[in-house]
This record gives structure tokens, sequence and C-alpha cells, in this order.
């Protein structure tokens, strides 16, 4: 069985999204991981109208994908290096 680890940064849209079509195509389960990298938080972004904005984004993907959308608080670029092994994911988009 094969596993793909999508990473969601900014863009949540779905029916653009090719790392994610690439991953169903790919692998047998998709893994939703969601990225909030502090450094894009710190420019101004952690207000409360941002945070319900983003919160409500996440809810509509989980409830487009079926699935739950795992939450990860760091440097994306990081995260590919460290916790994508983690999860022993046989692919990554």
């Amino acid at each position: 069985m094969t596993v793909a680890v999508v990473l969601f940064t900014s863009d949540l849209r779905l029916h653009d999204h090719p790392p994610l079509h690439a991953a169903l195509k790919a692998a047998d389960e998709v893994v939703p991981l969601f990225v909030r990298d502090p450094a894009v938080h710190a420019v101004g972004f952690d207000v409360p109208n941002r945070a319900a904005f983003l919160a409500d984004c996440l809810a509509d993907l989980e409830t487009d994908l079926g699935h739950q959308v795992d939450l990860v608080l760091g440097a994306a670029v990081h995260l590919g290096v460290t916790a994508l092994p983690a999860v022993a994911a046989g692919l990554a988009h």
C-alpha cells in the first residue's frame, strides 16, 4: 500500500491543486497535512478574524476531502525533511 502526504500551506483549493491530483493518482491513501508556518503568521496574519477564517477553510477542506487534515506547526521546508519520513510516506506532494 502506498501513502502520499500532500502539504497544504496557503492554497486550500482542491479543484486546481496539482500536488493533490498527482497524489490521488499515485497512491492508495492520501494524508492531507496543513503546515502552519510561524514566519507567515509573524507578519500580522495571526489576528482573530484571519484565524477564524482559516479555521473555517480547514473545516471546509476536511469536508471536501472526506478526511481529517492533520495540522503541524513549523516551516514547510523543514517538515519536508523531518516529518514526512516520520510518517513513513511512500510519496510526498
